[in-house]
């Protein structure tokens, strides 16, 4: 669920940049994962839950090739066991302002120019930084209602890891 609440099941996964492999037509839809796996950090652990998916819900405005609304709602065929992660609600705001802690994760690349993605689930803190030094930074490529910006360097996320959960460390 993405609606902001915590519920006993969890029955849809939030996904962020939509990277489903891609039929010819280019709707990420049209060629769903077969299944997805929660509770586990580990790619080749036992244990865990794997649940197919039922649909992909892709946001309106999405373009292949292009940023922005490039988020999805994976809807699984039945509920995963695992504790739901809350989503933030507008009133949360202040735990992405400049100087908060957030820690990223992810199973994409750790070196941009490595090829190989890790078998354990990646983790790192990261400092959010003012928008407007993102928009100074990366001159117009960054979008304030879509991103958040953190202050750059190492550690930080690589491709693959688009998509995985950003959580406060401050609370809340």
């Amino acid at each position: 669920r993405a609606t902001g609440e915590e519920s006993d099941t969890v029955e849809g996964i939030v996904k962020a940049q939509v990277e489903f492999p891609r039929p010819s037509n280019d709707n990420p839809a049209d060629s769903m994962p077969a299944d997805v796996v929660t509770g586990q950090d580990t790619l080749s652990g036992a244990g865990g839950q794997r649940l197919p998916v039922s649909s992909i819900d892709v946001d309106s405005g999405y373009q292949p090739g292009r940023t922005g609304h490039d988020a999805a709602v994976v809807h699984l065929a039945s509920p995963t066991a695992a504790p739901p992660i809350p989503t933030a609600g507008a009133d949360q705001a202040s735990l992405a302002a400049p100087g908060s802690k957030l820690l990223l994760t992810g199973w994409g690349l750790v070196a941009n120019n490595d090829r190989a993605t890790p078998d354990s689930l990646q983790q790192a803190t990261i400092t959010a930084a003012s928008n407007r030094r993102c928009e100074v930074d990366y001159e117009g490529a960054f979008k304030r209602t879509e991103m958040i910006c953190s202050t750059g360097g190492l550690p930080d996320a690589c491709r693959g890891d688009s998509g995985g959960p950003l959580v406060s460390t401050d609370g809340g």
